[in-house]
């Protein structure tokens, strides 16, 4: 999938479900973690929302929650 030329390391960010929320959390990734174009701090959680864009290093998802 060409994701480590795009930056993404193989331990870069965690996508995980906290009670009814969808949570990322950036590893501490050298080349780091976006959500909507604003860099995360490393470690700490963040709530993503349906269609949100997150980047990881130049690598760019879009967000599907469905309820």
């Amino acid at each position: 999938y060409d994701a480590y030329e795009a930056g993404v390391s193989r331990l870069h960010a965690t996508i995980r479900i906290e009670k009814d929320k969808v949570i990322l959390i950036d590893l501490g990734s050298v080349n780091g973690t976006r959500i909507e174009g604003k860099r995360l701090t490393p470690h700490l959680k963040h709530t993503l929302r349906d269609g949100d864009v997150i980047s990881l290093g130049k690598m760019k998802l879009k967000v599907r929650i469905k309820a």
